[in-house]
Order: C-alpha cells, then sequence, then structure tokens
C-alpha cells in the first residue's frame, strides 16, 4: 500500500480509509516498469528491433492456449522495443502461421503485432 501512496495512486485518510485517486498527468520522470500503452499515453516514442521472425510448431500448451489442431504452425517473432535507444523490452509474439504471414519485417519494426496490417 505504501508504495500505492508514493505513486499517488492512492490516498490513506486516517479514520476514513484509503481512497483511489485520479491518475495525474506524466510529469517528466519514467520510471521503465510500465506498459507499452503507458509509454504511448505520455507521448514518448519509442523504436523496435525484430531480431526474428520464424514458423515454428506450435507446443502442446500453444495448441491449447490459441485453440489449434495438432500439427499447427506459429509465426514466431521475437523483437526488442528501445526508448531513447535504451532496451526496454522483449516481446515475442506467436501467431496463427495464417496472420503472421502477412506480417513484414519492416511493419513489425514500426507497428504492433496486435494491430494486423
Amino acid at each position: 500500500m505504501r508504495n500505492l501512496e508514493e505513486e499517488g495512486l492512492i490516498r490513506r485518510e486516517p479514520g476514513r480509509g484509503t481512497f483511489v485517486t485520479d491518475r495525474q498527468p506524466f510529469a517528466g520522470r519514467l520510471a521503465l516498469d510500465g506498459t507499452l500503452e503507458d509509454l504511448i499515453s505520455m507521448g514518448l516514442a519509442t523504436s523496435v528491433k525484430v531480431l526474428d521472425v520464424a514458423e515454428v510448431t506450435a507446443s502442446s500448451s500453444d495448441l491449447t492456449l490459441l485453440d489449434l489442431p495438432p500439427g499447427s504452425l506459429l509465426t514466431r517473432v521475437s523483437r526488442i522495443r528501445y526508448y531513447e535507444e535504451h532496451p526496454y523490452s522483449f516481446i515475442v509474439s506467436q501467431l496463427p502461421v495464417e496472420m503472421g504471414r502477412h506480417l513484414s519485417r519492416r511493419y513489425l519494426q514500426r507497428g504492433s503485432a496486435a494491430r494486423l496490417p
């Protein structure tokens, strides 16, 4: 609770309780522990380096999670996202191969696999 209070996400009022505060606008300090959506909402630019794009056979857990038949192929995309030239996150996306075949390396460097062209 102390961490949430220090981040300004909650306020404590003795005798009354703990309350969620309104999120404050970005104040100029970035802690690299948020999500990509946080960076975008703050208007901060990131860049992406595509490490690998490969067709792989789906594992049994992949088949279950994606509701695919046995023997299905996936497109596995590995990327590093940078903020101010520093690595921010390592991203591995696995898509049904029919969707993955529509994604170029160029698109993956500027876009998101979550927003297919």
